[in-house]
């Protein structure tokens, strides 16, 4: 991101470029009275290094200087990612079509001959400044809806919108499911008071994506108190059931010590996880979703009914694919709510032959520094995009 200018209460900051001290000089005494910010550089090299320091709102270039020259000084603007939106306004008494060509060329804005008229000055500096406002309002307001988009969708289906192309539903054939909700929610936001127990329950959700999104996994949805997030639907990652399971056992040790540091073991979850074919895609008109449908989703949801508090609860098909990777407790056959019998799993943790990679990322995992964000002044992404105190 650019760096802010250096407005405070001045109508901008322009920097003027001359190795000429009179036509220099002049400029600046022309410019005093009109409550701008002013910086003054007699080299190409010597403006580069202010501006770096101190981000202009527009400079002022004189093009035959010793050394860099003008042109060449614009185009070293124009390569810096933090400076090659500063508008540039050239002056020269090279009135000649070709210079004036080349001006542009190397990226300037606009051009005025020597000996400039004052009033010609001040009217192009006036107007590219608030140009330059209203660009930075309009990067701003695209930075914004960008951050609101990359809330909401997956990177891949922005990018094709963004190409102008209605992203398809997709088949994925192998990915996994986690569904999560808190047991007894209700009479704990009840115990709570609605405000505290929903603000818990936003930064908690909150961590959930931090954890999920450092094992690959991303965030489908929240309903309630439940959430939802997948494994290798638009990141393909390696172990994705694994990953998976790895993701609900950090969140159950983060939730217990985040209770304990509350004092009020109130705060658990039961999860179900299953593994297959899904379906994901956008739906909505008014409102946009991203979502995955089909049977392992549903299944998925129905493993989280079945699941004793605290527990994690996977299929068989989960349960096949981690292999010895985990060590599970064999719950037998229960009923799934209009599926049928299905022989189910609990997770007791991980097992000695996890792969190393994930193993380290397991234990690497900082628990205590997640629990210690939640007491710090959380900013979440409305606070970011419109300043809610």
């Amino acid at each position: 991101m650019p760096k802010k200018s250096a407005m405070s209460t001045t109508k901008g900051t322009i920097l003027v470029v001359d190795d000429n001290k009179n036509n220099l000089d002049l400029m600046l005494v022309t410019l005093s009275d009109q409550n701008y910010r002013l910086l003054a550089a007699t080299s190409g090299e010597r403006a580069l290094k202010i501006a770096q320091k101190v981000e202009p709102d527009l400079v002022l270039m004189d093009i035959q200087m010793p050394g860099m020259d003008g042109y060449e000084t614009a185009r070293r603007f124009k390569t810096d990612l933090n400076l090659n939106h500063v508008p540039i306004l050239f002056l020269s008494a090279l009135n000649d079509l070709n210079n004036i060509v080349q001006c542009f060329a190397a990226g300037g804005v606009d051009y005025i001959s020597k000996p400039f008229k004052k009033e010609e000055l001040l009217a192009r500096v006036n107007t590219h400044l608030s140009i330059k406002k209203l660009q930075s309002k309009l990067r701003d307001e695209r930075d914004r809806i960008s951050t609101i988009l990359h809330g909401i969708l997956p990177e891949k289906v922005i990018n094709q919108l963004k190409s102008g192309t209605l992203p398809e539903p997709e088949y994925i054939s192998r990915s996994t499911v986690m569904f999560a909700d808190f047991a007894g929610f209700t009479a704990l936001i009840k115990e709570e008071g609605a405000q505290k127990g929903i603000s818990y329950l936003n930064q908690l959700f909150d961590t959930f994506d931090d954890i999920a999104n450092y094992y690959g996994l991303e965030r489908i949805k929240t309903i309630g108190d439940a959430y939802m997030a997948v494994a290798g639907v638009n990141r393909k990652i390696d172990h994705p059931e694994l990953a998976t399971v790895l993701t609900a056992l950090s969140i159950r040790s983060f939730l217990k010590a985040f209770n304990e540091r509350i004092s009020i073991d109130r705060w658990k979850l039961r999860v179900g996880i299953h593994s297959g074919p899904v379906i994901a895609g956008i739906v909505g008109h008014q409102k946009i979703a991203y979502d995955v449908w089909g049977n392992t989703v549903n299944i998925s949801s129905r493993l989280e009914n079945i699941c004793r508090v605290e527990a994690i609860t996977i299929s068989k098909n989960v349960q096949e694919k981690t292999a010895d990777a985990l060590n599970v407790s064999d719950r037998g056959e229960h009923e799934l709510h209009n599926w049928g019998k299905m022989n189910v799993f609990e997770v007791d943790g991980i097992g000695d032959n996890i792969p190393l990679e994930l193993k380290e990322k397991y234990e690497a995992l900082d628990i205590q520094k997640f629990v210690d964000n939640q007491f710090n002044e959380p900013s979440s992404i409305l606070n970011q995009l419109f300043d809610i105190s």
